[in-house]
């Protein structure tokens, strides 16, 4: 930045101190010519005020000159002289020195503009001296990042750079890497102060210590999912905006690479729930992805009504080492679901409302269904099928029962069960009246065991409303109820259609 006293030690203009001399340290951005009394209104900060004086004819209208230059603050005031004055009017100097104004006389040889494209060209060359150098800088950390030494290596050179501990931290308040290493992030309170204030700011979060650190968001699709945190002795806003969209960069890299694998694991998945797959081939794909048969899976499934593409941009990892600190997660995009297989019992009920609040951020109606832990690949499809089956039951969190043989049937996708029960339902839902007389007294009796006279108290109905109604239903099907094979075949069809409470 360049100074008055810069300005005055350029030797070809000339120039002599006249009032002030200890301010000449101040800043100088810009220098303006001006022969008006009160210069205010083309004025602004840090600029140096030239003049020729020539309306400043009174005592009064020179102190007024200064103190409306001081008001605005002028970094210095170059007074010409030969044309309107001889030398610098006495008022104007004490003025000069009680608002702590430098003033600078300017020999009559010296043209102003001289001394104006002087301030402009050196700001300009001290600019472009500075963007080069930010450039390098720049090349440097994209250089780190890039070429095989991550984020760790982007850490130590930005480190480097800004003179302090360097860190990047994900919305789970993982340490994704760190400068030095061994620092002790907060990382929870860093993640959890940005996320509301939503803007880079200063905090004050560590124990025991007067320490503060600087802390970024970093995001990707427009959702933050990283923060770059900094104890930086040097502030470089240029610089940690840049280190922000490197980091951003690498975090959506990083992303689609996951997204990737997740929906290769989705496939496989999907092969195997529909069991078109043999248990041996299962097995060597998923244990490519880090799946290990030697002990048990369990399966949560989420679901939200949400754009198709919000869930493939979900920030990754949803889970932290704090919920399953042995890393026995695999995630997948499985169809509409997304899927988290987790070798481990215990951990899966913790980490549902995690995913669910995950959810919510994306869409209405966000539900997660939790399987049973079960070993083996067969295993592996019942505890999906479980967690699938307890998504039917709405918005929120829902344990899957043990899967029952109607159940099974009626969540194989490859089977036309609800073909099969509209078919066979479909006539009696015709004539049924609104209230479903009909379905009610056909879902109670085959809950009850076929019993007549446990329908009718259920029902608060006559014996005789029950048997004519079980009369029609039977015209109606074409089914018989007093065969066994009926009854199940009727049973079916009211599960397939949703018409049997779980």
């Amino acid at each position: 930045m360049t100074t008055v006293r810069d300005v005055m030690s350029e030797g070809r203009f000339g120039l002599c101190i006249r009032a002030c001399e200890a301010a000449l340290d101040q800043p100088v951005r810009w220098a303006s010519v001006t022969e008006q009394v009160d210069p205010t209104p083309f004025m602004e900060r840090d600029e140096l005020v030239l003049t020729t004086g020539v309306r400043l004819r009174s005592t009064k209208d020179q102190a007024h000159f200064v103190k409306c230059a001081a008001a605005v603050g002028a970094a210095a005031i170059g007074f010409g002289v030969g044309l309107g004055h001889d030398r610098i009017p006495r008022a104007l100097v004490k003025a000069a020195e009680e608002h702590r104004v430098p003033v600078l006389e300017v020999p009559y040889e010296t043209p102003f503009i001289a001394i104006t494209r002087w301030v402009s060209d050196r700001d300009v060359n001290a600019h472009t001296r500075k963007l080069s150098r930010l450039l390098a800088v720049h090349e440097r950390l994209a250089e780190h990042l890039l070429t095989g030494g991550g984020l760790p290596a982007f850490c130590e050179e930005l480190r480097h750079q800004v003179g302090g501990n360097v860190a990047v931290i994900d919305q789970q308040a993982n340490v994704l890497a760190s400068a030095p290493v061994r620092v002790a992030w907060p990382a929870t309170a860093l993640v959890r102060r940005l996320h509301q204030l939503q803007r880079p700011t200063t905090v004050d979060v560590f124990e025991g210590a007067h320490q503060e650190a600087y802390v970024l968001p970093v995001a990707t699709h427009g959702r933050q999912v990283a923060v770059l945190a900094t104890q930086a002795s040097r502030r470089n806003d240029d610089l940690m905006q840049f280190a922000v969209s490197l980091v951003g960069l690498e975090m959506q890299r990083r992303q689609a690479v996951q997204q990737g694998r997740r929906e290769q694991i989705g496939q496989i998945m999907e092969d195997v729930v529909r069991s078109a797959l043999t248990h041996a081939e299962a097995t060597r794909r998923l244990e490519a992805f880090g799946l290990d048969f030697h002990g048990g899976h369990r399966v949560l499934l989420g679901v939200v009504e949400a754009d198709p593409h919000a869930l493939r941009t979900l920030p990754w990892p949803l889970l932290g080492p704090d919920i399953d600190p042995e890393g026995h997660v695999v995630t997948a995009q499985v169809d509409r679901y997304l899927a988290l297989i987790f070798g481990s019992e215990g951990v899966t009920r913790d980490s549902a409302p995690t995913v669910l609040h995950a959810l919510r951020t994306l869409g209405r109606n966000a539900a997660v269904g939790l399987g049973g832990y079960y070993s083996g690949v067969d295993g592996l499809r019942w505890s999906f099928l479980e967690a699938r089956d307890a998504l039917a039951r709405g918005p929120g969190i829902h344990q899957g029962a043990p899967l029952s043989l109607e159940r099974l049937l009626t969540a194989n996708p490859e089977l036309p069960i609800r073909e099969l029960g509209e078919a066979t339902l479909g006539p009696l839902l015709e004539q049924d009246p609104p209230d479903r007389p009909l379905l009610t007294t056909l879902t109670t009796f085959l809950e009850v065991g076929g019993s007549v006279n446990d329908t009718a108290e259920r029902l608060f109905v006559h014996r005789n409303t029950v048997r004519y109604r079980l009369t029609q239903i039977e015209s109606l099907t074409g089914r018989s109820l007093s065969e066994t094979r009926d009854r199940v075949h009727l049973w079916l069809a009211l599960h397939a259609l949703g018409h049997v409470v779980q």
